[in-house]
């Protein structure tokens, strides 16, 4: 008669022993830095994308449709670019190029507020969602081995906070500000958290590597 097979004990995390991994690990910290200013500003900005759309440039169910299709196509062909740059330079570029893309986006709206302008914001916007699938998930991989669901749960967690503040803000504040000046200033989070990334990385890589 073989003996009872014991069940496994499963170690839960808490919130608290999920924010002393990011202390303990600074590259983590900064990449959730960039991850709060860049996704801000894109989710911010997200709502007046459809004011502009709709509101100031009346466009047609066809025009608006042909967004969405130039949206999905950028998407699934940055999908395979996207791993590429992952296997031939590493996850930390296609982050960097992912930041640098939710932040030209509203500037394009902002300056322009055309047609043609929407629908290369479209596509931009595509990219940057397809490196936010798969590059973000990648480098998370790469920053915490063994504890990959644990710090995604948390980039998660915080992007469900961003994305309930964001819309409500940016709608209650395009009645008394121009949403011009509001796409700006969504720009501005987004290259705040492309540049504390980018100058961190330079940092990194700058400095001499120490003997174990």
């Amino acid at each position: 008669k073989t003996a009872p097979v014991k069940a496994l004990s499963v170690k839960r995390s808490s919130l608290r022993d999920q924010l002393q991994l990011i202390k303990h690990n600074r590259e983590l910290a900064m990449f959730f830095l960039a991850c709060t200013f860049t996704g801000f500003g894109n989710i911010l900005a997200m709502p007046l994308y459809q004011i502009i759309q709709v509101k100031q440039l009346e466009l047609t169910n066809t025009e608006i449709g042909l967004t969405r299709v130039t949206y999905f196509s950028c998407l699934l062909i940055t999908y395979f670019v996207v791993g590429v740059v992952i296997d031939r330079l590493s996850a930390k570029h296609t982050v960097a190029f992912g930041f640098a893309a939710f932040s030209m986006v509203p500037l394009l709206y902002g300056l322009f507020g055309n047609y043609p302008a929407v629908l290369v914001g479209s596509g931009i916007q595509g990219v940057g969602d397809a490196i936010w699938d798969i590059g973000f998930l990648a480098y998370v991989f790469r920053l915490a081995p063994g504890r990959e669901a644990v710090v995604f749960g948390l980039h998660l967690m915080l992007f469900g906070i961003r994305g309930t503040i964001g819309p409500l803000l940016s709608t209650y504040l395009s009645d008394s500000l121009p949403v011009a000046d509001l796409l700006y200033g969504a720009s501005v989070f987004g290259w705040m958290g492309f540049l504390s990334f980018a100058i961190y990385a330079w940092k990194t890589k700058k400095q001499p590597a120490t003997a174990l």
